[in-house]
């Protein structure tokens, strides 16, 4: 679980940072920067719930403990979640360069 919410954290700094820094771009090409980068603002959100998710099940766990069914889950998110840093990189090329085209 620690694993998820340290890729959340991080996650949540590349999202804030791309946020502001192609908000800037949109601004520069005139751009609504709400419209450009909406994508960034749904993953920011998103990531956001897991984040939370993941320090509720944390608490649960530490509580009740877990059983074969709930390690199986949170290693699915694990792996869910490491792939996020990738998505991200994937949304803000395509933002860069459909920016570049207008």
């Amino acid at each position: 679980m620690a694993n998820v919410e340290r890729i959340c954290l991080e996650t949540g700094v590349q999202l804030n940072y791309e946020i502001q820094r192609l908000s800037q771009l949109a601004e520069e090409m005139r751009v609504p920067p709400d419209q450009a980068i909406s994508p960034l603002f749904r993953m920011a959100e998103q990531n956001e719930q897991l984040g939370e998710m993941a320090t509720t099940n944390r608490e649960l766990l530490s509580k009740k403990g877990a059983n074969a069914q709930v390690v199986a889950e949170l290693e699915r998110w694990e792996s869910t979640c490491s792939v996020m840093p990738k998505q991200i990189d994937l949304t803000v090329r395509q933002i860069e360069e459909a920016l570049q085209k207008a």
